[in-house]
């Protein structure tokens, strides 16, 4: 995980705002804390989307699929040597590592 001050930076990018896009607002390091990018869920975890520091047109394709600002999603199976598998409703998404380390989620606690 990218230390706190570069977790900061990538997370407090000013985007436009657009519908079905992943946008970056409202974070300060003392929230940067609740986050996790999805190649840090366990398997069955539930998370809520809530930044990317990706191209657009990455964060577009992913949109189009389903994954994007406030979706949630559940990690079906994910490892250092597969690609993580998400859901996100019905639609399962496949992401190499560098994707999964690049979305930022909230887990959602159960309970």
């Amino acid at each position: 995980m990218p230390n706190a001050a570069k977790l900061h930076t990538l997370l407090t990018q000013n985007h436009s705002a657009q519908p079905n896009r992943f946008q970056h607002y409202n974070m300060t390091p003392t929230t940067i804390q609740d986050y996790t990018t999805v190649s840090q869920l366990n398997p069955k975890d539930a998370a809520d989307v809530v930044g990317a520091a990706l191209p657009d047109k990455i964060l577009e394709r992913l949109a189009g699929m389903g994954l994007n600002m406030g979706a949630r999603c559940t990690l079906i199976q994910g490892d250092r040597w597969n690609p993580y598998i998400v859901a996100v409703d019905e639609t399962r998404i496949a992401l190499g590592r560098e994707l999964a380390d690049k979305i930022y989620v909230k887990k959602v606690v159960s309970g």
